[in-house]
């Protein structure tokens, strides 16, 4: 008797994905892809925060330098209102070129994420000539490595180091994702929230704390 036929599957064929298979793929895959995303969102926050503390080096070293070559007076000491740029226009000459002014620092020394406009502000207590503490010159500043010199604002002028009043200006936080970036009068840049800058008693000299 000659043997039954086979219906087994040629071994040259594959089995085809099944439906469940297809969409657990897709989902692995839809799911990688979110945390690609993620991370270089989160890379490049970083980026643009640490080149925003770069320049803002630049532009508290230049404060810095003017000062010391300015009998110790800040940039800010002649300034008639919170709306004055001198102090800028004075640390662009110093950072950049004899020729330079606010806006060529801003443009060659921007944050990344505020490429325009003031970029960086400074304490209300150095440039208003009304209030009976305001200090004009770097050796009246106490405790430097808490007396802030910059933060992160479009304005020229910042009254809180934490909290916005009114129309008190604080610093920017939304530039990077909650954070902001200070100079101090030490020299030095450091990165905080509003909580954390409130918790370290960070101070803006001239003005009370807040």
């Amino acid at each position: 008797m000659p043997p039954a036929p086979s219906f087994s599957q040629p071994s040259g064929l594959r089995r085809g994905f099944t439906l469940i298979e297809l969409l657990t793929v897709i989902a692995i895959i839809g799911i990688l892809a979110a945390i690609i995303i993620a991370s270089t969102g989160a890379v490049r926050s970083q980026a643009a925060r640490i080149q925003c503390a770069a320049s803002m080096r630049t532009w508290g070293m230049a404060m810095l330098v003017w000062s010391n070559e300015n009998r110790n007076l800040l940039p800010t000491h002649d300034a008639t209102s919170v709306t004055d740029a001198g102090w800028q226009n004075r640390i662009a000459q110093v950072a950049l070129e004899p020729t330079a002014n606010r806006f060529t620092i801003r443009t060659r020394h921007p944050c990344p994420r505020e490429p325009i406009d003031w970029v960086y502000a400074t304490s209300f207590g150095f440039v208003n000539p009304t209030l009976s503490q305001r200090i004009t010159r770097m050796s009246q500043i106490t405790d430097p490595s808490r007396s802030v010199i910059l933060a992160e604002r479009n304005a020229a002028v910042i009254y809180s180091t934490h909290t916005t009043v009114g129309v008190r200006f604080a610093p920017n936080f939304e530039r990077h994702n909650g954070r902001a970036n200070y100079f101090f009068a030490d020299g030095h840049v450091a990165v905080h929230t509003a909580a954390s800058a409130r918790e370290a008693r960070l101070f803006l000299p001239g003005l009370p704390p807040d």
